[in-house]
């Protein structure tokens, strides 16, 4: 669930842009356990953010909130395994600022570049990500962008724990911590207009992640399509994309692909407002997952 305003104010040489928004994702995955058990997790996220815009740059700051919850479920009906019923709870707090430039180095070549910092309070840290991209204009209906940067996000990340106290019982406990991950990515787009409504965009890209509670660094790749159409009032897309992502150890690599469709619409209102719905599924593995003590199968 989301909910989220928006407050704008457009001059010919300034734009500024308020946003405020609050949502809430709740998700479950069955565990590769003996039992069927299943881990569940609900997040509520509230960010606040504003933007003010200049000819050629862009400047910014931001205030977000993570509220985080988990626990374990047993589907049992002959319960062998005892999990811990009341659960953890985290809080995630960030604030960052960010400034960008643009600057046309050739009659249809764009340069963008751009710094933005955080601090986490997850850990007390003050983290930079720089960022960088140049945009080709092919025609007038084509563009052709390559960009690369860094993004840092607050992950749950932790072992799953089973005790074993008896030969009859095994306990277990799932209480994840929450720290600072880094990743690293390298896009490639291709923007065409259709008609004059119509635009489809594809992106190709390739990530890695840093600190992302594995032993050897994660990577990531994948494609996006979009389609959009914009009306006079009525403005609205469809968009697939595949990602695949693998952690490589030595020449064994282990693969998780997730394919997502998602469509939305948004309706201007009368007097400056808009009212917007998208949709989204999802199918296969998700990014993050419950990873198991080293130990954890052998006291099962």
């Amino acid at each position: 669930q989301s909910v989220s305003g928006r407050w704008r104010l457009t001059r010919p040489d300034l734009g500024v842009e308020v946003t405020g928004a609050r949502s809430a994702y709740d998700a479950s995955l069955p565990l590769a356990w003996p039992d069927p058990v299943l881990a569940r997790s609900r997040s509520v996220r509230s960010r606040g953010e504003v933007v003010v815009s200049h000819p050629n740059l862009r400047w910014g700051a931001s205030l977000e909130r993570q509220e985080l919850r988990w626990e374990l479920r047993s589907m049992a009906r002959e319960v062998q395994t005892l999990v811990d019923q009341g659960g953890a709870r985290g809080r995630a707090d960030r604030a960052g600022a960010f400034a960008e430039t643009e600057v046309a180095v050739a009659p249809d070549l764009v340069f963008r570049g751009g710094l933005r910092g955080d601090w986490f309070g997850v850990d007390g840290s003050l983290r930079v990500a720089p960022r960088a991209a140049l945009r080709w204009a092919l025609s007038d209906e084509a563009a052709l962008s390559l960009s690369a940067g860094r993004f840092q996000e607050t992950l749950p990340l932790g072992m799953l724990e089973a005790r074993a106290p008896t030969e009859e019982e095994v306990h277990l406990r799932w209480a994840p911590t929450l720290e600072v991950s880094t990743a690293d990515h390298v896009v490639l787009g291709l923007e065409q207009s259709l008609t004059p409504e119509v635009e489809m965009q594809v992106t190709g890209f390739v990530k890695r992640f840093h600190g992302a509670g594995s032993a050897s660094p994660l990577q990531a790749s994948g494609t996006d399509l979009r389609v959009y159409r914009q009306g006079d009032r009525l403005d609205s897309w469809v968009g697939y994309a595949l990602t695949w992502v693998w952690a490589s150890e030595g020449r064994n690599r282990e693969f998780a692909g997730r394919h997502l469709v998602s469509a939305g619409l948004q309706f201007d209102l009368d007097g400056g407002g808009a009212l917007g719905l998208s949709l989204g599924y999802g199918a296969g593995l998700p990014l993050t997952g419950v990873a198991m003590a080293p130990d954890a199968h052998e006291r099962a």
